[in-house]
């Protein structure tokens, strides 16, 4: 039923690109057009053309009420999409009436083309064909005097265009899609012909790739992979069946040919070359290749541009890069021409280390001379001593350096061959800061000055001990002496001998730049004779004297003669331990401190009861021993000392089984 013959209709038109654009891309659907769509008062109210009766607008929707007359709604006018299928979708909301109709008329001669009766709430779909250009809707419910409602949620039309399949079968040229083939990287793109914009596109299947719901029609579809050649065809989508196509992948090949390779000095050509071929897009690596004799051929794909680098098996020729734009089934031929390249010197030192230390103020010798060009061109040597970066402070293969300052100092030489090529070396030297040792006088216990003596230095260790220790220096015969040493924590011992004399020793810790000053004493070395003999006053020849630093260790022994005699010469005037053995005689021992020649007489006890020590005149009494000894092991008052006795014949008496008898 129609009503209102005057009706104000308007044009709507729907914009949903960006919705329908992403679900073509993800979910390829058929290119479905909303006509019109209002599921809100304010929709309705919104597009309404006339109204009949009582016609209210919900939060909801549209609300019609009995009356008198028929209640009824009319839309303005809107366009018909270019396909003739189309779906009306409808939700009814409160129904009390006895009914209520919705009905689409084609807005050229106001016939009904779709329509849909309801007498209770629900929502569906009623598909209908009609190939108007302008439809309106219309709402209506019958007169009555009940006064009931009826409430129409929501009135879409929308396009439902016909559809087919598309089924894309991706093969090698041999039609099989071998291991090398990977299939995750072939991309199937379809394609509007007209726009050129895709529709629909998949990436990663191996084989076939399958499109449904395609509105029907032309496309292209096009078969990317990034290792074979672009296939592209034009399909057509028929209603309601698959369209199948096969594509076959392949190789458009042409051939890289390095013809020859000569010198540019004389023309003749290398017998053997080295080449890298990249892909000249990516810088991807085709193909390399050493020791190969020219001409040189590669079958390549003509999707890329390649450059070929080239150079001499033999090391010291430039290398030359050459573009090739292949053709399909052809040979693209290049030449090579190589200059001769500079080779750079080598800068070096004569000084394998390149490095040395010093101490402070010490001159040292930088000689660069061992540095040497392949070409054999004549060298210049420029030089960095401040470390500037700045060659200008010395030339010449050779500087002398000194360092005043402990310190660590990098010294550069710049070689350079005259024809551009440069080359560097740095050497490093370490500066150890340094102390004067001076000894500023020798001499005697007697306040005598010593005019000639020797000089040993010692380089201690963290031992403190000078057994642990360097010698670093020695001087022989000198009145003076000063010299300087590294500073160390550990200092040094300085020993000074004079003929005659005692070793004297001192310990010397020096400061950077400072010298450190002493003095030194030496004790003259004494002479001790050992006169021995037995208790009946006979010399014991082949007794052993022997004396032991009191710390011991033995420091002199000897033997007696036929008159029982023993020397020592040259002995410290140090505390000694002394003692006197005899295979036909107990031990004698004692300890002595002699400060001048002395001579010690020795006795040797017998088995019997009594033994005789005899004290003789000497050039010393020993403080200690009062220039004899006592006997040990059968000797009398073993290990004990006398103190003062006067020259002459004592008698001591032994208690040798301890019973009180002597």
């Amino acid at each position: 039923m129609k009503i209102g013959s005057n009706k104000l209709r308007s044009y709507v038109s729907v914009a949903v690109v960006a919705l329908v654009a992403l679900m073509v891309l993800v979910n390829p659907v058929a290119a479905a057009t909303t006509i019109l769509n209002y599921d809100t008062g304010t929709e309705f109210q919104n597009n309404v053309a006339s109204t009949n009766g009582t016609v209210n607008y919900t939060s909801t929707g549209l609300e019609l009420t009995e009356g008198s007359s028929v209640a009824s709604y009319t839309s303005n006018t809107v366009s018909m999409a270019s396909t003739d299928q189309y779906n009306l979708n409808y939700n009814f909301g409160t129904v009390n009436t006895d009914s209520v109709t919705i009905s689409v008329y084609d807005a050229s001669d106001d016939t009904v083309v779709a329509q849909k009766t309801a007498s209770a709430s629900g929502s569906g779909t009623t598909s209908f064909t009609t190939t108007a250009s302008n439809v309106y809707v219309e709402v209506t419910i019958p007169s009555g005097s009940s006064g009931n409602t009826a409430v129409v949620d929501s009135v879409e039309v929308v396009s439902d265009p016909p559809t087919g399949s598309l089924s894309v079968d991706v093969n090698e040229s041999d039609g099989s899609a071998p291991e090398s083939y990977n299939g995750s990287e072939t991309t199937v793109t379809v394609a509007d012909p007209s726009s050129g914009e895709t529709v629909v596109q998949k990436t990663g299947t191996t084989g076939g790739y399958d499109f449904s719901n395609l509105e029907t029609g032309d496309y292209d579809v096009t078969v990317s992979h990034p290792d074979y050649d672009t296939v592209q065809k034009t399909v057509t989508i028929t209603e309601n069946s698959t369209t199948s196509s096969t594509f076959e992948l392949s190789r458009t090949m042409g051939t890289l040919e390095i013809t020859d390779v000569t010198r540019a000095s004389d023309g003749t050509s290398f017998s053997y070359i080295e080449f890298d071929i990249h892909n000249a897009s990516n810088g991807d690596l085709v193909v390399g290749q050493s020791g190969v004799s020219p001409p040189y051929t590669k079958q390549v794909w003509t999707r890329y541009d390649y450059n070929a680098e080239v150079t001499a098996y033999d090391d010291g020729w430039e290398t030359v890069t050459k573009t090739y734009t292949i053709s399909g089934g052809t040979t693209t031929a290049k030449s090579y021409t190589l200059e001769k390249l500079n080779s750079a010197p080598t800068a070096d030192f004569q000084d394998s280390d390149n490095a040395s230390t010093v101490l402070s103020g010490t001159t040292v010798t930088l000689d660069a001379s061992a540095s040497s060009d392949p070409d054999g061109d004549s060298l210049s040597f420029d030089w960095d001593t401040d470390g500037d970066g700045t060659f200008d402070d010395a030339t010449g293969p050779t500087i002398d350096v000194s360092e005043s300052s402990a310190g660590t100092y990098d010294y550069t030489v710049r070689v350079s061959d005259g024809n551009g090529a440069t080359s560097t070396a740095t050497y490093t030297l370490t500066v150890n800061a340094t102390g004067t040792v001076e000894v500023t006088e020798v001499t005697n216990d007697a306040g005598e000055t010593i005019s000639s003596y020797d000089v040993e230095v010692i380089k201690l260790t963290s031992s403190g001990d000078p057994s642990d220790g360097t010698v670093v220096d020695t001087a022989s015969s000198v009145s003076s002496y000063s010299s300087d040493f590294e500073v160390t924590g550990n200092g040094y011992t300085v020993n000074v001998t004079a003929d005659g004399y005692d070793e004297s020793s001192q310990t010397y810790t020096l400061t950077e730049n400072t010298t450190t000053s002493k003095s030194f004493t030496v004790s003259e070395l004494v002479t001790l004779t050992f006169h021995v003999e037995n208790s009946q006053g006979e010399a014991v020849e082949n007794a052993q004297v022997e004396i032991d630093y009191t710390t011991g260790g033995l420091y002199a022994s000897t033997t007696t003669n036929a008159d029982g005699q023993a020397v020592l010469y040259g002995v410290p005037q140090n505390d000694w331990d002394v003692s006197v053995t005899h295979s036909s005689y107990s031990t004698v021992q004692s300890s002595i401190s002699p400060a001048t020649d002395t001579t010690y007489d020795v006795t040797f006890g017998t088995d019997s009861d009594t033994e005789a020590i005899v004290v003789s005149d000497s050039t010393n009494t020993d403080s200690s021993t009062g220039g004899g000894f006592f006997g040990s092991n059968g000797g009398l008052f073993s290990g004990l000392s006398l103190l003062l006795l006067i020259a002459g014949v004592y008698l001591f008496y032994r208690d040798d089984d301890d019973d009180g008898r002597y």
